[in-house]
């Protein structure tokens, strides 16, 4: 999941810069950031190892699958990037969230 209502504005987490000298500072950014960078990581983290990986945003787009063997992950990938670049918004809807993941589960339980 991610967070993107628009208290994740708030200026509460930290993200890590690395300095031309290449030292690592710890610096206060928006929570919204700090979730951004590293839901880059496991976008980057999925593509590298094809394996299938769901991403959610909880207000601002369907959920993203990688993995599929589709042959749209750079694409699906390059909208979630465009996603973490906006700004964060609305309400936190988990539950509908969470009854989606469950009904979905329960969809392929034979199968697990």
């Amino acid at each position: 999941f991610g967070d993107d209502a628009g208290s994740m504005q708030t200026e509460a987490g930290h993200v890590l810069v690395r300095t031309p000298r290449e030292d690592v500072l710890v610096h206060t950014s928006s929570r919204w950031r700090e979730l951004t960078e590293s839901m880059r990581f496991h976008v980057s983290l999925a593509q590298a190892a094809g394996a299938r990986f769901e991403f959610r945003l909880l207000n601002a787009i369907p959920p993203v699958y990688l993995g599929l063997n589709d042959g749209q992950d750079a694409a699906k990938a390059g909208t979630l990037l465009r996603a973490f670049d906006s700004s964060p918004a609305g309400g936190t809807p988990l539950c509908r969230h969470i009854r989606e993941i469950i009904a979905e589960i329960v969809s392929i339980k034979d199968q697990l």
